[in-house]
């Protein structure tokens, strides 16, 4: 069964996807997130930037309806003005926030 499940998306791999609208991120808030249903499981970790550096991390708390929903955690500052097609990285461990 370890297996099975670590096949899905190995650690070494991201998985990407982007914002389908422009938004302004705060903890708590759900993004949905543009991606192959197919590799992306719930409990993934999510990570969000721009220009090379990472704003925002969360984790993938729904698959449903087509479109996989991801909830904020962290976020630099109070809020992240993120725009449409933000780049979205997914996989195992992403890190922690600098």
């Amino acid at each position: 069964v370890a297996l099975l499940c670590a096949s899905h998306a190995p650690a070494n791999r991201l998985i990407a996807g982007y914002l389908p609208n422009a938004v302004t991120v705060i903890p708590g808030l759900r993004l949905p997130v543009v991606v192959d249903l197919a590799r992306v499981r719930v409990g993934m970790a999510v990570s969000l930037g721009k220009a090379g550096t990472t704003l925002v991390r969360g984790r993938v708390v729904d698959i449903s309806a087509g479109q996989v929903m991801a909830e904020v955690q962290t976020v630099v500052g109070d809020s992240v003005q993120l725009e449409a097609n933000t780049k979205v990285q997914i996989g195992e461990r992403l890190g922690l926030l600098a």
